[in-house]
């Protein structure tokens, strides 16, 4: 019996791997505009749900009276501002978590970090992100692939396209190694 693998199979095998890959990276980029469809909703609606954000930024201010040294309120308020455009305000409730030093302080750095980026205030984003151990917990490296794919977003429409490129390279880096595993986990029949 011949050991020596068929180069057709192995031709075969590759093309399915990059398959599932395009395929995984569609869904997600799908999954990402869906999210991001409330870019395009009528005046109406945008009205609600700001009012509707007010109220909630008004309970989870409520919830900061009755816990104070809880840093995932400010995580929360500062989420809701981002949806609302206010950056400067997200910003201020990003530091405000970090101050606190609860067990979200990565979570307040990247946060803190993306509001950076969408405000164009690349340096202190870089900075922000220097002071994140790299790390193979699962959070942190969806997190940075995360980052880095906003980061190339926001490049790429500002028409910085060489940038955009390397931050989108950097976002594979993280990302990649994420899906590796369940390619190995179901091999393909041979």
């Amino acid at each position: 019996m011949n050991n020596k693998p068929n180069p057709y199979i192995e031709y075969i095998k590759t093309s399915l791997i990059t398959m599932v890959f395009v395929i995984i990276v569609s869904a997600g980029i799908l999954i990402y505009s869906r999210v991001h469809m409330g870019e395009y909703i009528s005046e109406e609606e945008f009205a609600i749900k700001n009012n509707m954000i007010g109220y909630l930024i008004s309970k989870y201010r409520h919830f900061e009276s009755l816990n104070p040294k809880d840093a995932s309120i400010n995580l929360k308020i500062g989420q809701l501002y981002e949806l609302l455009g206010s950056y400067n305000q997200a910003e201020d409730e990003y530091i405000l978590a970090l101050d606190k030093r609860g067990g979200y302080y990565q979570t307040a750095l990247f946060r803190l970090a993306g509001i950076n980026v969408l405000q164009g205030e690349y340096n202190n984003a870089d900075l922000i992100m220097g002071k994140i151990r790299d790390s193979a917990r699962y959070s942190v490296v969806l997190e940075k692939a995360k980052y880095y794919k906003l980061y190339g977003d926001v490049l790429s429409e500002r028409a910085y396209y060489e940038d955009a490129i390397k931050r989108y390279n950097q976002s594979l880096f993280y990302f990649v190694p994420m899906i590796f595993p369940l390619f190995q986990q179901y091999p393909l029949p041979e």
